[in-house]
């Protein structure tokens, strides 16, 4: 700080000097960010206490104000007033005016709505801390100061700010295992993390850089509405997951992380494109239980090495893709318990040259949904086809089949589906349906129909 006060102004450092200023300016700053009642402007005892130190140290108050504060002007008072340029810098400067020179007030905090007031301080105190030695010192303190705060267990984007400022290396082992980061994870809920596209990237810095969290599982949900290829807040995603990969990829004697990983906008959207390469970015340090996602002939290989599946949503666009899936992991998932297709096949695609899914006797029962999407009345026969050539007939049929489609008729093709899937489906089939006419939603009953079937043409 002492060298912009010198570029700003052209005039050498005499970092003694600005140093014992900015002490005053960083007093004034905390004396502000922990009242009851804040300001952004510089209290007129302050500037008198700013004024007589710049003269102690002949320092001119002008030219130093300049460069850290803006000139408000007040039209009606011939007195020049000065602010901070927002609470940001004030939190800076308190961070390292209580890390130099008052941690005691720090300790002797009480009262909750007080503590409040430390929230955007306590990064920047970290990071003094870290800079200037004294982290592990004052990390009871800190840690006590949290605690009295009430900063919730699953706050990742704060705890990682302190994460990031305790260290001032991007080395995943360096302060893995500081006194600080082992006490901060102790904050920490240790049972179940569930990582949306907000939190993600901090959650997983927190995992990289604490060696002693030790999780029975990681959730990682993507909703639809994120895509992760483009999403601004999840451009390095990839990265973080390549960084926990080659830190704990590799040792065999490493617990492996149960891990739920839903990427939603892949299976949900047409051509969104395929999770093949998350799914390569969690292979060696993760088990994963649950996945959703969309997958190619890459992901098929990844997905084969994963042997304790038990959930997965998965879209494919591909015959050979189905195919590779059936052939190979299919027949490895022992654990298998629900499995939920989206056939996005082109429809000039063969139904007799599919796999079907019972081609491999499995552990446990595995229930079966298919789904359709926007597929057209024309069309119809054509799915009725897949669905036999596919149909695991060793479990029973589909649990249940699903039609999104743009032209469905009611009075013609409700007894059609029903003909087709009578001894395929034993749960449910639903329909649903844009109507050129304002439709209904009902549940059809017929005769020998063994499902449920729900036909929607609102």
């Amino acid at each position: 700080m002492a060298r912009k006060y010198s570029s700003t102004k052209n005039c050498p450092i005499n970092n003694r000097s600005v140093t014992a200023v900015l002490d005053v300016l960083a007093r004034c700053a905390q004396s502000a960010v922990l009242s009851d009642n804040f300001q952004i402007e510089i209290a007129c005892s302050s500037m008198r206490e700013l004024d007589e130190c710049c003269k102690e140290y002949d320092v001119d108050l002008d030219e130093f104000l300049s460069a850290y504060l803006q000139f408000v002007k007040d039209p009606d008072d011939k007195k020049r007033h000065y602010s901070f340029f927002h609470r940001t810098e004030m939190e800076f400067l308190t961070g390292k005016y209580l890390a130099n020179k008052s941690m005691s007030s720090v300790v002797q905090e009480k009262g909750y709505e007080k503590l409040q007031m430390y929230y955007g301080v306590l990064p920047f105190l970290v990071g003094q801390l870290g800079a200037t030695g004294k982290l592990d010192k004052y990390a009871p303190v800190i840690i006590e100061l949290l605690q009295c705060m009430q900063v919730s267990t699953d706050n990742f984007n704060f705890y990682s700010k302190l994460v990031i400022e305790s260290t001032t290396s991007n080395n995943h082992g360096s302060g893995c295992r500081r006194p600080f980061c082992s006490q901060l994870c102790d904050l920490i809920s240790h049972k179940e993390w569930h990582l949306e596209a907000e939190t993600v990237l901090s959650g997983l810095h927190l995992l990289l850089h604490c060696a002693c969290l030790d999780l029975d599982l990681l959730v990682i949900d993507l909703q639809m509405s994120c895509d992760p290829d483009k999403a601004e807040c999840l451009r390095y995603l990839k990265n973080n997951l390549s960084k926990l990969q080659g830190a704990f990829g590799h040792g065999k004697h490493c617990r492996k992380l149960d891990l739920c990983l839903y990427i939603q906008n892949h299976y949900e959207k047409k051509d969104a494109g395929v999770s093949d390469d998350y799914l390569s970015l969690v292979l060696g340090w993760t088990n994963l239980v649950k996945f959703t996602g969309a997958i190619g002939t890459e992901g098929i290989k990844h997905l084969s090495k994963f042997v304790y599946i038990k959930h997965l949503d998965l879209r494919m666009s591909k015959s050979d893709v189905f195919n590779d899936f059936v052939k190979k992991c299919f027949a490895e998932c022992k654990k298998l318990k629900q499995l939920q297709l989206i056939l996005d096949f082109p429809t000039k695609t063969e139904p007799s040259s599919l796999v079907p899914l019972d081609c491999v006797p499995l552990k446990v029962h595995t229930d079966v949904r298919l789904r359709f999407d926007r597929i057209a009345r024309k069309n119809l026969p054509w799915a009725l086809c897949v669905i036999d050539a596919i149909c695991p007939k060793s479990l029973g049929g589909f649990d249940r089949v699903t039609f999104h489609s743009t032209n469905f008729n009611r009075e013609k093709d409700a007894d059609l589906i029903i003909e087709a899937l009578k001894d395929k489906v034993f749960m449910k089939v639903i329909v649903t349906s844009h109507a050129s006419s304002r439709g209904q939603f009902n549940i059809i009953q017929k005769d020998k129909c063994p499902f449920e079937f729900e036909f929607d043409d609102r």
